[in-house]
């Protein structure tokens, strides 16, 4: 599960709309551990100064591109530390109230679609689902139920659910958003929808789901994360052993090569090729996002 894949997307057009009310901010260059480790906590920050609203959006701005930074670097304790603070320094400036309420709500939800992608991937996946259960909330008071962000939040959410063994929650979850989302969405949902079948033992209606629903003008534009990962959740639904193993080997070399060795997805079906080889895997470190992301 990649659940950075779709978050940029999901968000994309609040945070434009973000940009344009804050103050210009320099793109965040890559720092050393040390200087992220020193930098100065959001929520403690916005509690000690007054600051004109300008800045302070541009402050919040900037330390969500911390945050993905941080994430980008595989640093998720130093990640998740960050990202709290600056839920917690949003939550301050919401209720404070002003004319850049609903930004802050907005940025709001963003932060805890990345955080909720955080926690899963470390893995705390009970925290993950409260949060990801808050996120659909948020963007559903705030967008609508058929919003790219709710949508989003509900597949992640779902993915959680599903690692954690609640099938039936998952699968109401990936089956009540199918019609409402298009493109690389879509297919995430399709391949996570397929593959929670094939946990439940129904390899043959994973299969036919695929089958009817997938589509060709879905693919151009999907990003190579979830193209992969669909590549490795076919491949487990191939009706042949050896195919499978030939064809689950071929999508986990792709996923190293492209995602890298630590990723999320690669150490996921890294672990389920060595079961089927009967070879031992390192210790679970992390599930799947959201993430796609995903």
């Amino acid at each position: 599960m990649l659940r950075a894949v779709v978050v940029r997307a999901a968000w994309v057009g609040a945070r434009r709309s973000i940009m344009r009310r804050a103050a210009p901010v320099k793109e965040s260059e890559p720092m050393e551990v040390g200087k992220y480790r020193k930098a100065k906590q959001p929520r403690r920050r916005a509690e000690r100064e007054e600051v004109p609203d300008e800045l302070a959006l541009g402050f919040f701005e900037e330390t969500q591109g911390l945050v993905e930074d941080l994430v980008g670097s595989g640093m998720l304790e130093e990640a998740e530390a960050m990202s709290r603070e600056l839920v917690a320094s949003l939550e301050y400036a919401i209720r404070k109230g002003g004319e850049d309420r609903t930004l802050h709500e907005q940025m709001l939800a963003r932060e805890l679609f990345v955080l909720g992608g955080i926690l899963a991937d470390r893995p705390k996946l009970r925290e993950a689902a409260t949060v990801y259960r808050r996120v659909v909330a948020e963007c559903e008071r705030l967008h609508g139920e058929k919003h790219v962000g709710t949508t989003a939040a509900k597949n992640n959410l779902a993915t959680v659910l599903q690692e954690l063994g609640d099938y039936d929650r998952a699968e109401a979850l990936y089956r009540g958003i199918l019609d409402h989302v298009h493109g690389a969405e879509r297919l995430s949902v399709l391949g996570n929808l397929a593959d929670l079948l094939r946990e439940r033992g129904s390899a043959d209606a994973g299969r036919r789901l695929l089958d009817r629903h997938l589509r060709a003008r879905d693919y151009p534009a999907c990003p190579p994360a979830i193209r992969l990962k669909l590549a490795a959740q076919t491949a487990l639904l191939d009706p042949s052993p050896a195919e499978r193993t030939r064809r689950l080997a071929l999508a986990v070399s792709q996923l190293r090569g492209t995602l890298g060795d630590a990723s999320p997805l690669a150490r996921k079906y890294s672990r389920i090729l060595d079961d089927r080889l009967g070879r031992s895997s390192p210790a679970r470190t992390s599930p799947s996002s959201g993430a796609a992301a995903a």
